[in-house]
């Protein structure tokens, strides 16, 4: 995994998309399994039940307003509260 913060901003069309292609599932998944601080907009809660992912403190939904936190959050890397998953 590349990327030390992932925002899944879809659209409600591409968000149901993207639920059916492994790849973006697996994305999602391993920005979980890694610990990565994760965004969502209210489109992409679809994609993100598909990939088996759990919003938590990690993950809140993206919003206008939470932009600046969740940029503030980036610098600690990684939300090391999450429970590993096996």
């Amino acid at each position: 995994m590349l990327f030390d913060a992932v925002a899944v901003v879809p659209s409600a069309d591409g968000a149901e998309q993207l639920v059916g292609r492994k790849t973006a599932c697996d994305f999602v998944d391993d920005a979980f399994a890694h610990q990565k601080f994760l965004r969502w907009a209210a489109d992409a809660e679809a994609l993100l039940d598909a990939a088996g992912g759990t919003p938590d403190e990690g993950c809140p939904e993206l919003t206008a307003s939470t932009v600046g936190a969740f940029v503030e959050q980036c610098a600690a890397l990684r939300h090391w509260e999450r429970p590993v998953r096996d």
